[in-house]
This record gives C-alpha cells, structure tokens and sequence, in this order.
C-alpha cells in the first residue's frame, strides 16, 4: 500500500530578494515512508529527508521556496538499515545527517557531512553496543559547538531506554551513555535541550508500562542525573519540547482524556518544572493528536506556532480512509491564541513536523 508524504510550507521571507510564497508540495513512491527532518538553507529552500519502510534507506529532497523540486540524495544498501532522520544546518553552507547505519549485527550511529546541493561530503559510523532506533532520535548544538544526540536503544526484548551522545561537530565521539532503569519496560525517549546558562541538559521520555507516564529528566555534562520530575499533571505523550527564554520552556503533548477523546496541549514551564501556563485544545469524539516529530516552533517567541492531525483515526493514523487535518495554531507568548487554521479535510492527512 503506499504512503504519500504531504508537506505545507508557509514561507514569509522578510529578505527583498524573495516573495511570499505558498504552495503544497506532494511527494509520492510506491514504497511506504514517513518524513524525518526539514531545515531552511539561507535562500529560503527546503531540505527535508523521508524514510524508506520497506528498503530502510534514507532519501533528502530540496525545494526551492516556490515548492520546485530542486536536488535529491538518496542512500540505499541491500541488508541495511540506513536511515537519516535528523538534520542540522551550519553555517558554512553545509549541513549535519544524524541517523543509524546497521548491518550485519552491527550497530552504528550515522554522522553525515552534507553541502547545500546535497552532495555527500563525508560520513562517519560510530560502533555502538546496542541498537539504537532512527525514527525518533533528536539532536541539538551545544554552546561548545558540540552535537548533543538523544534517541532510545533497545537494551533486550521488550525493554528499551533513552540514551545520549555527544560528538564534535565533525562527527567524533566524545562520550555516551545508556540508561538502564529511567523507566520500567518500554521507556522512549522523546526530546531534549541545553538549559540556558547552564551546562545541563534536559530530556523527556515517556514509559509505556507506566500508562504513558512521562518523565523529564535533568542531566549534567557527563550525562549524570541530577534528579528527575514524573509528569503528572497530564497523562500525557509525544513530547516536544523548547526553549522559551532563560526562565521557562514549551512543552507540546496529547493528553489523554478518555478512549475516545485526545487532546493537543501546550504547556510553559519553568526550569524547575512549575506549570506557569497551559492550553488544551480538546472536542468531545474528536482525536486531536499533536505532530509526531515537532509539534512547537517559533523565531520570535510572541509568535509561537503548534501543529496537530485534527480527527486521526487513533487505531490506523496511516493508512486510514477517513479523512483528516492539518492543525495550525499561532499563539502569542501568553499562549493565547492569534488564529486557528484547518488544512486537508479530503484524504487522511497526518502531520510529523512543523517549521518556523
């Protein structure tokens, strides 16, 4: 059955140079896929990369701000899972691809050096003990100009837990860890930051077993626990966290009210974890259920964007025949909202990610 990749990009660039422009770009395959990561150049282009189900191979395409299709990249290997799902933009016209490269038994955490025409530069594969899943690792750049990657590992049959790596920016190891009881059982990781001011870092999981309880952990430089918070105000999942100022941060989350009733929800912390402000977009028989990937995003935190699929189908979000929508929320820096937009609405539409 195929799986079709839709992405909306509203692009406004303040640059003279380029108009405002909107379009919808539809990438098609005869392969399942799911998208990763997008990213901007500094003409305005996007990069997004999409993972391949059934080969387990790694495709990047470029578009430019009017939705034409610029350069693509694809790696395949027979008997490989090699997928880049993270994407990381630096300064000197090239970009970072974060993902896993396995084969043979062997697990690797994949770093790739890319230029803006998606040319692979270099890569390098970094041996691990165990195997480390690609969908939903994250990566942030630290103030050392180091790579900070979370993602969670599968430690034996049926238990999983977060782990944390720290590379240079040109893909050395520097030093890892793998937790081993953050949670019981199926403890996933979700998201993470830097903590300003601070060589701290926070990450989110949530532990299945635990009936989605999440938990948010905060961790010094060499990765020790300081100590660590279970997020009970909501029994919540899928988290998406980032940083508001040097103050507070925005987590976006589902809550989960009832069988029948899912809500987005965003919520503004301190970094001590005191809930300053919330919202919940809730309707009775409606599952509303926040991006996958990245559900927050802004440039200028007065201007806060959340996204959410609006009426999935909770027991088939992929393949369903009902139709569905994109979700847009923009919300000023109090979380009131400024407008609510609905895209979609005639097929099954489910949103990964959200770009400011």
């Amino acid at each position: 059955m195929k799986r079709y990749i839709l992405i909306i990009f509203y692009i406004g660039i303040l640059n003279s140079n380029f108009t405002q422009t909107t379009f919808e770009y539809l990438h098609q395959d005869s392969n399942d896929q799911w998208p990763g990561e997008m990213i901007e150049d500094e003409n305005g282009n996007i990069i997004f990369a999409f993972l391949d189900a059934q080969d387990q191979s790694t495709n990047l395409i470029k578009i430019s701000n009017s939705g034409l299709v610029l350069n693509s990249y694809n790696y395949f290997e027979p008997n490989c899972k090699s997928l880049i799902k993270e994407l990381q933009p630096l300064n000197d016209s090239t970009f970072i691809g974060l993902g896993v490269y396995n084969k043979d038994s062997v697990f690797n955490l994949w770093y790739c050096r890319f230029d803006l025409n998606l040319n692979l530069l270099f890569d390098k594969k970094i041996a691990l003990d165990y195997e480390v899943g690609g969908e939903r690792l994250n990566s942030i750049i630290n103030d050392k100009n180091n790579i900070i990657v979370g993602a969670t590992y599968i430690k034996e049959k049926f238990i999983t837990n977060p782990c944390l790596f720290e590379l240079t920016i040109n893909g050395d190891l520097l030093k890892e860890k793998f937790y081993t009881s953050l949670n019981p059982g199926l403890a996933v990781f979700y998201d993470l930051f830097e903590i300003p001011n601070s060589t701290n870092y926070k990450i989110f999981t949530t532990g299945f077993s635990q009936k989605s309880l999440g938990r948010i952990f905060t961790v010094d430089s060499a990765f020790n626990i300081l100590y660590h918070n279970p997020f009970n105000w909501w029994e919540s999942d899928n988290h998406t966290a980032k940083v508001f100022n040097e103050e507070s941060y925005l987590l976006g989350l589902v809550r989960y009210e009832s069988k029948d009733i899912l809500c987005s929800g965003l919520v503004k912390h301190s970094m001590n974890e005191i809930v300053i402000d919330s919202i919940l977009i809730c309707e009775p028989g409606i599952i509303n259920y926040t991006a996958w990937f990245k559900s927050i995003d802004f440039i200028d935190n007065s201007k806060i964007y959340f996204g959410s699929t609006y009426d999935m189908e909770f027991f088939n979000p992929f393949y369903s025949t009902l139709p569905s929508w994109f979700m847009l929320n923009k919300l000023d820096d109090d979380l009131n909202f400024i407008w609510q937009k609905f895209y979609g609405g005639d097929a099954c539409y489910n949103l990964w990610s959200i770009l400011a």
